[in-house]
């Protein structure tokens, strides 16, 4: 967004007032900007652009003095990131100005259609789970023994896959020919289901183990398939083509938990978080409420997946769905326990360039699952969760779709 006013000298300081929300309410701070002195032959025409954090500038507040100092009311983003703003004149930066705010209510998703009243006319019960936009931008939905349509209106449409069909599908990932790739769990593989809406086994065996719970998936820079399997604690690189699993990483299920979701950065890293397994795979020598969940990074050569790297651990007892923005912000969902009863589904930020994790919103009473920007009509700048539903940890009521504009566009 450009907001031009004239200003009669360009070498000054350039004071922004920035409209945020503290622990104690609405706050203004005031952030000045120091601007270099303009070129030769510079018109007195200059602006300001919004280059990050998803905020707005109130062009109504524009004012400049008589010495030349400029004022705009800034608006930042509701998520924890850097928000960026400007000061620019004959096409050159002449300064900018970052800041960061907290918000002191959280924001809180709302949902996005009746995905609960849709499934119950199905008479179909279970949990909704794996989240994800096909190639034509349209939002697809894992529901008990098949998929879901949801229009951008929030209506929703049954989609039942033909050949071997899907029966609880956990994570879902665009497929490059217009289908999508599912993490079916009950049927222990990972599926395609082709454009033709015909669903095919490609995996259900590494080698060594028969598949026991595939997770989440995702679509590498490189066009390979990447995807975890929770219970036997691994991450897969594999072949679109042939199936053929190219390599291979574990974590130990013990001190780091098993990996869950996935994503790519734009250097072509796969982040992934993890999650306790000794209540979700019964495996009796993990302690059941130890926060285990945590988020790692792997590089990737040409010989494979390289060794995990932990970002940061011990962030609660589940990892699940995480994506970046396209200005190189990580969200990721970690679920919090207090003895076996499930506390609170936390949205963190990990902030471009940084390691430590930064609290954006949470929720109760339900749980987020995966998570999706928003493509098209959906809202660009929309983040889209889908909700999972465990009883008795959450009514068998709690599961669908749930959106939170924040901003900031997807990582494409």
């Amino acid at each position: 967004m450009n907001t031009f006013y004239r200003v009669a000298t360009l070498s000054v300081i350039a004071s922004f007032a920035l409209l945020a929300c503290g622990d104690s309410g609405s706050d203004t701070i005031l952030e000045t900007l120091a601007v270099k002195t303009a070129p030769a032959g510079a018109t007195a025409e200059a602006g300001t652009t919004l280059t990050a954090g998803g905020g707005a500038l109130d062009v109504a507040t524009v004012t400049t003095d008589d010495a030349g100092v400029a004022t705009v009311t800034w608006t930042v983003g509701v998520a924890p990131i850097d928000n960026r703003l400007t000061f620019e004149a004959d096409g050159g930066i002449l300064g900018s100005a970052t800041v960061r705010a907290t918000m002191g209510v959280e924001p809180v998703p709302t949902a996005f259609g009746d995905v609960d009243a849709f499934l119950t006319g199905l008479d179909r019960e279970g949990s909704t789970e794996g989240l994800a936009f096909a190639a034509d931008d349209t939002l697809l939905i894992g529901v008990p023994r098949g998929l879901a349509l949801i229009d951008a209106d929030g209506t929703a449409h049954a989609v039942d896959p033909g050949g071997v069909g899907v029966a609880h599908p956990l994570g879902l990932a665009a497929a490059s020919d217009g289908g999508m790739w599912v993490c079916d769990s009950e049927a222990g593989a990972l599926v395609l289901v082709g454009a033709d809406g015909i669903a095919r086994s490609v995996v259900d065996h590494d080698g060594d183990d028969a598949l026991e719970t595939p997770n989440s998936v995702a679509i590498g820079p490189d066009g390979l398939v990447y995807f975890t399997d929770s219970c036997l604690g691994r991450l897969y690189q594999i072949d679109p083509a042939t199936g053929a699993i190219l390599s291979r990483v574990q974590t130990d299920l013990m001190t780091q938990g098993s990996p869950n979701g996935i994503a790519f950065d734009d250097a072509g890293r796969i982040w992934f978080t993890t999650e306790n397994t000794g209540l979700l795979c019964g495996h009796a020598d993990v302690e059941l409420t130890a926060p285990l969940a945590g988020l790692f990074r792997v590089d990737i050569g040409s010989d494979g997946l390289g060794v995990p790297v932990a970002v940061q651990e011990h962030v609660g007892l589940f990892g699940d769905g995480l994506g970046f923005d396209a200005e190189g912000n990580l969200y990721a969902i970690f679920d919090t326990a207090i003895v076996l009863n499930l506390d609170e589904s936390i949205v963190f930020v990990l902030p471009a360039g940084e390691t430590t994790l930064t609290r954006f919103f949470g929720v109760k009473g339900s749980i987020l699952a995966n998570l999706a920007f928003g493509q098209g009509e959906y809202g660009e700048t929309t983040l889209y969760f889908s909700l999972l539903s465990v009883v008795p940890f959450v009514p068998k009521e709690a599961r669908g779709v749930v959106r939170l504009p924040i901003g900031v566009r997807g990582r494409l």
